[in-house]
C-alpha cells in the first residue's frame, strides 16, 4: 500500500510490458542503472522505475512499492500486529511462513512467533509494527 510518487523514469516505464508482478517489476528495475525504487500499480498492472525515494507515501491500496535491492525480506524482532488473516501452529522457519502466506489468498504479509512456534497471516500492516524480541515478519512479495 506505499506508493513513490514523482522521480519516474519515464522513457523506461513507457517501454515495459503489463505486470501484475512485483517481483517481475524489481527484476525490472535492477536492469536499469539509474533505477533506485519502482511501484507497481496493481489495478493498472505498470511498473513505474524511479530514481529515488524521495515521496513515500502510503495512500494507494493497490501499489506496492520497494527498492532496487532488497537486504532482508525478514524483519528480525519485529511484530506486525492486527489484521490477522489465519493464524497456523508448528511452524518454526521464517521462509516457511513466508511461502504459507504466497499460498494463502489474501495475504500481504505474516509474522513468525519462535515462542509459540506459530505463523500468523495478515490482511495487511497499517503502519502497525512492534518490537517482539521472538518474532520475524515480513511482507508476501519481498
Amino acid at each position: 500500500n506505499a506508493e513513490y510518487m514523482g522521480h519516474d523514469l519515464t522513457v523506461e516505464s513507457q517501454l515495459l510490458p503489463p505486470t501484475s508482478d512485483a517481483r517481475a517489476c524489481q527484476r525490472l528495475c535492477k536492469k536499469v542503472a539509474e533505477c533506485t525504487h519502482w511501484t507497481l500499480n496493481i489495478d493498472e498492472k505498470k511498473c513505474i522505475l524511479k530514481n529515488s525515494a524521495e515521496g513515500r507515501q502510503i495512500v494507494k491500496k493497490n501499489a506496492v512499492s520497494g527498492p532496487k535491492e532488497c537486504p532482508s525480506c525478514f524483519e528480525e524482532n519485529v511484530d506486525y500486529f492486527h489484521e490477522d488473516l489465519k493464524k497456523i501452529q508448528g511452524i518454526t522457519e521464517a521462509q516457511k511462513c513466508l511461502e504459507l502466506c504466497k499460498d494463502e489468498e489474501g495475504c500481504k504479509a505474516w509474522t513468525l512467533n519462535k515462542v509459540d512456534n506459530k505463523c500468523i497471516l495478515k490482511k495487511g500492516i497499517t503502519g502497525k509494527k512492534k518490537s517482539r524480541v521472538s518474532a520475524v515478519s515480513g511482507l508476501r512479495d519481498c
